[in-house]
């Protein structure tokens, strides 16, 4: 093999893959991987509790958003199609933290986030 041709197979790796991190760089990695299980966890359970508090108000007439949902979109939940297929695939618990909710028009969009709060960081 040519010197130039190892030359130029070893920069299209370098630059796919990146070169060697600074030392700032993989502490940083090391720091967040020792929350990582802990983050995943909170984010997929944060997720659940909201899909299953938004799905009780398409039914529930005493929910406070009852008439504004029409549909959530969360594997956790029954109602999803891949609920059974994520029941088997995916860890106890951990449906992951993407949800989706149809709202039945503009109006109750506007209403929903008019309710919505930013919980202050401590």
């Amino acid at each position: 093999m040519e010197d130039d041709e190892l030359a130029e197979r070893l920069h299209a790796q370098r630059t796919a893959m990146g070169s060697v991190p600074g030392s700032l760089e993989v502490w940083l990695l090391l720091r967040s991987l020792r929350t990582l299980s802990l983050r995943l966890e909170r984010h997929c359970s944060s997720a659940t509790m909201i899909a299953t508090w938004l799905d009780e108000s398409v039914a529930g007439a005493e929910h406070p958003l009852h008439g504004l949902v029409r549909r959530v979109w969360h594997p956790s939940l029954p109602s999803h199609p891949g609920h059974d297929i994520a029941t088997r695939q995916m860890a106890p618990r951990l449906f992951g933290g993407v949800l989706s909710v149809e709202l039945h028009s503009e109006a109750a969009a506007r209403a929903l986030t008019s309710q919505l709060q930013v919980p202050p960081l401590s």
